[in-house]
């Protein structure tokens, strides 16, 4: 009852006199009041919910213990305080009568008025205190029943004396069919015997127990507190069922990405050994080729040899790109390229059944990438498309030029007008609900069955064609088929090499010397006789101690270093720090498995890194590169400047 409003009282008596004085006492002391003299009038006046009704016992219609029971038993007025008033000569049993018919007063006449007032004023307090308890008790129950998580309290028996509604749902039951219910019973018409056993192991806990449960397809966590009462004696329980079904499903991702991460570091701690090999194979390959006649029965037998070592260092520059070991090398690169490369590399991944049809431009633009990383966004959505066509299907991958209007920008929140190259992969699989196209790009999100996918690739392509500056974009229809489409922007930096100007040409050495460092035999060995056959002198070093001694001892002598980055005992990176102390202005060339062909910061120094293993004539061509630079970049012997 606001504390701003008056109390309004129903006063209700077949005499008019009383009626009249009772009223003019009770206004008088504040509150408003209205009149009734008869049981049906009372009834009437009371659906307007007054706050308390004062009911004579005689009426001459409805006697009020008939009045009173009406008035308890229907919802809009259960709560309404009522004080009973009868004549001084009652029937032996009336108060007692009218007190258990739910009155929550009894008086007799006469009545003192300070006497009815004080009773009126108490009722009204218990009154508001009762309804401020309900109102709390119906807040209560509403925050129970809002709860996500399933909720039941047992008493010691393991009887359920509340629940909530969540719990209701999850074993498809109501409320009210579940309370005064042994609990274990209730489970087993709804669940299995294990997962009965699993949710019931603790009905009587003594302390908090939590364990992980399967229901169904769903995951929970259980979480059981005891009840104790004032002696601390347990009394009953409280048992919790969070759904943890999204969590363990980030766990999973999570176990898989470790997995992953692993995979990338195992990726790097293999690859400089492997290239090591492959360096070995492919350079000692080429130089005997070299030194071969055109008419050499061997010759053709060698060339699939180098091509073949060759594929096998593509491979593992890819796995170096999967683990993010290997820097982008930018340059220009026809996308058609990428496309025939990508189809000879899933040639046996591509199931038969699927006729693969490949429609490209013939003056296709060129674009500035990475063409490890191109080729790994085809890679990723010809391989999706293959397992969306598991019974067979027709795969189409196409290239276009494109110009960006205003209106494709629109469609697109990085799209951006100008000039593109647009490729597109499309299949006639069982396409992507529109609820799940929402979120194809998103890590760690997949439509394939656990096992099948990861949740990466799509996001993989998102990420590389956004760091290529372009976008992507999905479109699918259920049961027809689905079409991606990326964009890259056109090359157009006029000094961009020519196609021409990326074929092998080989640049000879005027008998500078180079001492060359690395800790494997064979890639000495190698180094040592694609330099010389080239026209260096080359002075070699097993290791990075054994290059600084050499370097402090015929400094004047050396034109250039190469050092291996992954050495034991000391770095290329540290020998470089201790080579750089002798002569600041040295030259320097790192070859390594595991970065790009590109400039590589130590301290701030900008120095040229090779990625091994290494052409014969990126080899050369570098070294002379190098070499050939301005002298005030370096400090070479004054009788070879």
């Amino acid at each position: 009852m606001p504390a701003s409003s008056r109390p309004r009282i129903l006063y209700v008596d077949d005499e008019e006199a009383n009626r009249r004085a009772f009223s003019w006492i009770l206004q008088s002391e504040g509150f408003e009041v209205s009149e009734a003299a008869t049981g049906d009038e009372a009834l009437r006046l009371a659906a307007e919910r007054p706050d308390l009704v004062i009911l004579d016992v005689n009426l001459p219609d409805i006697n009020g213990f008939e009045v009173c029971r009406r008035l308890k038993s229907h919802p809009a007025t259960t709560t309404i305080p009522i004080l009973h008033i009868s004549a001084i000569f009652v029937k032996a049993g009336d108060k007692k009568q009218g007190l258990e018919g739910g009155a929550d007063g009894y008086l007799t006449k006469p009545v003192d008025p300070e006497e009815i007032v004080a009773h009126v004023r108490a009722l009204l307090r218990i009154h508001e205190a009762e309804e401020t308890a309900r109102t709390i008790a119906r807040q209560w129950h509403a925050t129970f029943d809002a709860l996500r998580d399933a909720v039941a309290v047992l008493d010691e028996h393991g009887t359920i004396i509340r629940c909530n509604r969540a719990l209701a749902q999850l074993l498809d039951s109501d409320v009210a069919d579940l309370l005064n219910r042994d609990y274990r019973d209730v489970l087993q018409t709804a669940l299995s015997p294990v997962e009965v056993d699993s949710l019931t192991r603790f009905v009587r806990a003594d302390y908090r127990e939590v364990s992980e449960v399967r229901l169904a397809d769903r995951w929970y966590l259980l979480t059981v507190d005891p009840v104790l009462d004032d002696r601390g004696s347990t009394v009953g329980s409280v048992h919790l069922l969070a759904d943890i079904t999204e969590q363990k499903r980030l766990e999973e991702q999570l176990r898989q990405a470790l997995k992953m991460e692993a995979l990338g570091r195992l990726a790097g701690g293999v690859a400089h050994d492997f290239n090591n090999l492959l360096a070995a194979i492919t350079g000692n390959a080429a130089l005997a080729l070299a030194e071969m006649a055109e008419s050499d029965p061997h010759k053709e037998a060698l060339s699939t040899i180098e091509r073949a070592a060759w594929r096998a260092a593509e491979l593992v520059r890819q796995l170096l790109s999967f683990s993010r070991q290997s820097a982008l090398r930018r340059r220009p690169v026809q996308l058609n390229d990428c496309v025939t490369e990508t189809l000879a590399l899933l040639a046996r991944a591509i199931d038969p059944r699927i006729l693969v049809e490949v429609r490209t431009s013939a003056d296709l633009w060129l674009v500035q990438g990475e063409p490890s990383q191109i080729n790994q966004v085809l890679m990723n959505l010809c391989l999706n498309a293959r397992d969306a066509m598991p019974e067979g299907g027709k795969l189409v991958i196409s290239t276009q030029n494109v110009e960006v209007d205003r209106a494709l920008v629109r469609r697109h929140v990085d799209a951006r007008p100008g000039q593109f190259v647009r490729v597109q992969v499309e299949d006639t699989g069982h396409g992507i609900p529109p609820e799940s196209l929402a979120r194809i790009f998103e890590p760690f999100f997949t439509t394939k069955e656990p096992g099948r996918g990861t949740g990466l690739g799509l996001a993989t392509v998102f990420g590389i064609v956004k760091q290529h500056q372009g976008w992507v974009e999905c479109s699918s229809t259920v049961r027809q088929g689905t079409r991606f489409e990326f964009y890259l922007p056109r090359e157009t930096q006029p000094n961009s090499p020519p196609l021409a100007a990326l074929l092998p040409t080989f640049a000879r050495g005027r008998q500078e010397t180079i001492l060359l460092v690395d800790d494997e035999p064979t890639v000495r060995d190698l180094g040592r006789s694609i330099l010389q056959h080239y026209g260096y002198e080359v002075l070699v070093a097993s290791d990075g101690l054994e290059a600084i001694e050499m370097y402090e001892r015929l400094r004047e002598k050396i034109d250039l270093v190469i050092l291996d980055i992954t050495m034991p005992q000391l770095s290329g990176r540290d020998a470089y720090r201790r080579i750089v102390q002798i002569n600041p202005k040295v030259r320097v060339l790192f070859a390594s498995g595991y970065f790009g062909d590109q400039p590589v910061a130590i301290g701030a120094e900008v120095l040229d890194t090779i990625d091994k293993p290494y052409r014969v004539h990126d080899l050369v061509n570098r070294v002379r590169a190098i070499l050939d630079r301005d002298l005030s970049e370096a400090a070479p012997s004054s009788d070879k400047a």
